[in-house]
């Protein structure tokens, strides 16, 4: 069935680019390729082979086979190149790693009680064990009452998740490059905090939350005056290249960056001690948004999604994505007077022209899904390592008395009722969740990746997904498949 023509366009091609050519039939027709190095034989033209061949290409699954007969005289029966598994997710059944996917099917009632109780509109959910993903569904729409279904390509503004899938990353990164001391004072690093109420804070304070810091300051309320905005802070127009975009026909100068980082050094401390006189813990945004001050969307694009191939996950996202493609999330009518979608929800990260430490980032949960998988695995996937072995571990381990959290990652609270975390997750977990309606979960000793990504806050704010506890109980769910 394959004609010449074909095989022309197939043998000009490689004068041009390496070429590999997967024959999805017959062996004998892989004569037709002779001129080509790089030759898989799929064997058969069905889905099945349609799903693994991929994975074998991209090392989520080793090669092992042999050619059953002999194709001609350089391709002999018995003749076969073995490849490795690469560390990469692959795809399979539950029932192969030891999970129900009986019991999985519950997702999608619970999914489907958020949606009709107007919880969210729509949302991805994965679960990946021991290297596989076992479940990835799209459910609902981007906007409630529009045929706009969610789809694999859907980005979803994913708030404080960008906490460890971006800044904790780099933090983790430069740590191990000596760039940065975590029981160094945040002045060593950032002199203009010399003379201030932050000149003692530790780095690793900032991380666990406890270094005094409020848990958020409303910034742009200095930003407009009397309900409109101040025009030394705004324009409708793009007039500079480095304007940064605050929301759709939205602009402010550069500068603004440089106010919001004023405020943020000028900012109050909490009043709120333990018997020893310490700060307690106080989940605060301003720490995260301390610990990005140099040019973070590029770090994390160069040194983690681009070797990872997490190619829809970025801070501005409408620079390479339509904005159909993307969730929106709050009607605001307090800040911005529109409807958000294709620029960060934050008001703090917008004022940075969307990229923050505390949030900013798109993406979607294959992509996460690489990233975390990566984490699980100490810090290598696809033969490529990114972090070092150790690391991890390291930052995700409780340290302090004053709180259940790790070092910038969430843990669960064994102190109380939590409607974000499965009741069964083990001490080791880690992840974050995001105020968007976002959760990413990963726990070591079961090999467990779990991620829900949702625009609860479309159109308004509400927080029936943590009344309804629809990501504690998906998470029970999965536990629970595990036989």
């Amino acid at each position: 069935g394959v004609t010449p023509t074909t095989v022309s366009f197939i043998n000009q091609l490689k004068l041009k680019t390496k070429v590999v050519v997967v024959g999805f039939g017959n062996p004998y027709g892989m004569r037709l390729y002779s001129g080509i190095n790089n030759l898989v034989c799929g064997y058969e033209d069905d889905p099945a082979s349609h799903r693994v061949v991929p994975q074998v290409l991209f090392g989520a699954l080793p090669a092992k086979g042999k050619l059953p007969v002999t194709v001609e005289y350089n391709t002999k029966a018995g003749d076969g190149i073995q490849t490795p598994k690469l560390g990469r997710l692959s795809f399979g059944s539950p029932e192969s790693i030891g999970m129900s996917s009986e019991k999985l099917k519950e997702i999608e009632s619970i999914v489907q009680q958020g949606i009709s109780n107007q919880a969210f509109p729509g949302c991805q959910v994965l679960v990946a064990r021991k290297g596989k993903i076992v479940y990835n569904r799209n459910f609902g729409n981007l906007r409630y009452g529009f045929n706009e279904p969610v789809n694999d390509q859907t980005l979803y503004d994913i708030a404080s998740i960008t906490k460890v899938a971006s800044t904790l990353q780099a933090v983790m990164i430069l740590n191990e490059r000596e760039a940065i001391d975590l029981n160094e004072k945040a002045v060593t690093y950032l002199p203009e905090l010399a003379g201030t109420n932050k000149a003692n804070m530790v780095i690793s304070d900032i991380l666990l939350h406890q270094a005094g810091l409020v848990a958020f300051i409303p910034f742009w309320e200095r930003t407009k005056s009397g309900g409109t905005f101040r025009n030394d802070y705004y324009k409708f127009t793009r007039t500079a290249n480095d304007d940064l975009e605050i929301a759709s026909n939205l602009y402010a100068a550069p500068a603004m960056r440089d106010s919001l980082w004023r405020w943020v050094v000028n900012s109050r401390l909490t009043n709120t001690y333990d018997k020893s006189g310490a700060y307690r813990m106080v989940y605060s945004d301003l720490g995260l948004v301390m610990l990005q001050k140099q040019s973070l969307d590029e770090f994390v694009e160069q040194n983690i999604y681009e070797p990872l191939g997490m190619n829809s996950t970025l801070y501005n996202p409408t620079r390479r994505f339509q904005k159909q493609n993307i969730a929106p999330t709050e009607d605001d009518r307090l800040f911005r007077g529109t409807l958000v979608q294709g620029t960060v929800h934050d008001p703090t990260a917008a004022l940075l022209g969307g990229v923050s430490g505390n949030a900013g980032i798109f993406s979607n949960v294959i992509d996460l899904a690489k990233l975390f998988q990566m984490n699980l695995q100490n810090g290598i996937y696809g033969g490529r390592r990114i972090l070092f072995d150790g690391t991890v571990k390291h930052f995700a381990q409780n340290w302090t008395t004053r709180s259940h959290r790790g070092l910038g990652w969430d843990k669960p609270d064994t102190d109380r009722e939590s409607s974000i975390v499965g009741s069964m997750a083990s001490a080791a977990t880690y992840g974050h969740s995001g105020f968007t309606g976002t959760v990413a979960w990963v726990d070591p000793e079961r090999e467990l990746v779990f991620i829900f990504l949702s625009n609860r806050i479309y159109p308004t704010i509400r927080n029936t997904i943590t009344s309804l506890k629809i990501r504690k109980r998906l998470h029970d769910i999965i536990y629970q498949s595990i036989q």
